[in-house]
């Protein structure tokens, strides 16, 4: 019996096979669209990389203002949150690491004998952290008394200013500054814009 084989020629085979595949032509315009793309999409996803880093700064802060009057009460004692400079005082430059402490003297400072609860890394050259005294001050009820005011955040990373501000009453509330004028910024408890400088 004859056996019968593959008697297909090579040549033929692969001759009537197309080769695919780009031309250099084809992959030069498709990388300058894909370029064209990313240059006009770029702004976008900063603005929106901005938001998003804006709104995880706003629950640190929520968060801790939060702990800080609960601890306030549970241990009934003053909580402190300031940026703390060499000598353990609280200053007026709230885009440094801070700091929030039991102060259970009451001065203001964090002493060696005062326990820190927690700490909140300094912002980045074009973001800017604002309150408007040296210190946030809870009381053993959960009250800020004179210590209240509005704790703002703004970041120009993608040019255009985002921000929030946090508004503390004397009752020791805190809510969210709305941004009443539609500019695009909200405002402190004052009226007045968040700083952006």
């Amino acid at each position: 019996m004859e056996h019968k084989g593959n008697n297909r020629n090579p040549d033929s085979f692969h001759g009537g096979c197309r080769q695919s595949g780009f031309t250099l032509l084809e992959l030069l315009i498709t990388a300058t669209l894909i370029g064209g793309v990313f240059t006009l999409a770029g702004p976008y996803f900063a603005k929106i990389s901005v938001k998003s880093e804006t709104e995880a700064q706003t629950r640190v802060l929520t968060d801790t203002l939060t702990y800080s009057r609960h601890s306030a009460i549970t241990m009934v004692t003053d909580t402190v949150l300031c940026p703390l400079d060499t000598n353990g005082k609280c200053g007026r430059n709230w885009n440094r690491e801070l700091t929030l402490f039991i102060d259970q003297n009451g001065d203001g400072e964090m002493n060696d004998t005062e326990q820190i609860l927690k700490t909140i890394p300094s912002v980045n050259e074009a973001a800017h952290r604002a309150f408007n005294n040296s210190r946030i001050r809870f009381n053993s009820i959960g009250r800020s008394g004179f210590q209240a005011g509005s704790l703002s955040y703004c970041n120009r990373s993608s040019g255009e200013p985002i921000g929030t501000a946090l508004i503390i009453s004397r009752m020791g509330r805190v809510r969210k500054g709305a941004d009443r004028n539609r500019d695009g910024l909200p405002e402190l408890a004052n009226g007045n814009n968040i700083p952006c400088a």
